[in-house]
């Protein structure tokens, strides 16, 4: 008798500590941040909160991440009958990423040493941060950056292939026919960009760069 008494309340105890896996599923989301601070901000009617024992995560759906925003697709437990819904959740996410150690002017060559790694609250950052700086020197701002300011994929590209100056190959296509011709670059330009480029008898064209000696007329 005593030994069945035991096994309830061990049962029991299980029970109460298992909740409905909620937290748990929100815990695997958000592994991949060093840190993370959430808050429910909208449920369905009649729910308390996160635990509640009418709450459980809906596998047929997916969750989605918008900004500072988290929604959970759950299933609502009324009378027996389960029904679709979300919880809402505001979110802070915290990350080691890379940030400028001063301001950085567009077109400067980068190296290791313009960043610093710092942990900061991603949640608004929209564009993927770059991860590693392991090749960096082989990239330039393609934009100002300012002191502090976190950096991200959209905010640098490649060393430029082609410099103004420089006599490269043009070539152009119309149907079948290909023409090439020698012309000077009139712009610095990376790989897949326009640039500007004028032929000897200084009529000027808009190319896109192919690779370090050639370009493609576009116009």
């Amino acid at each position: 008798m005593k030994l069945n008494k035991l096994l309830y309340i061990l049962i029991l105890s299980v029970s109460l500590n298992a909740g409905n896996g909620i937290e748990e599923y929100i815990k695997n989301i958000l592994a991949g941040y060093v840190k993370y601070d959430y808050e429910l901000v909208s449920k369905p009617i009649g729910i308390e909160s996160i635990n509640d024992e009418h709450l459980k995560i809906d596998n047929s759906k997916g969750y989605r991440i918008n900004g500072k925003y988290l929604y959970l697709p759950v299933l609502v437990s009324v009378n027996g009958i389960e029904k679709s819904s979300y919880l809402t959740l505001s979110v802070q996410l915290y990350q080691e990423v890379f940030v400028a150690v001063k301001e950085i002017k567009r077109d400067e060559k980068l190296t290791p040493e313009m960043f610093k790694q710092e942990l900061k609250e991603v949640s608004k950052i929209r564009i993927e941060p770059v991860h590693d700086l392991f090749n960096i020197t082989e990239y330039r701002s393609k934009v100002n950056i300012e002191a502090g300011e976190v950096l991200t994929k959209n905010l640098i590209e490649g060393n430029p292939i082609v410099h103004a100056g420089e006599i490269i190959s043009a070539y152009s296509e119309y149907e079948n026919l290909s023409i090439t011709f020698q012309v000077k670059a009139r712009d610095n330009g990376v790989f897949g960009e326009k640039i500007r480029v004028v032929r000897d008898d200084n009529k000027i064209f808009i190319a896109e760069v192919i690779d370090s000696k050639n370009v493609k007329i576009i116009e």
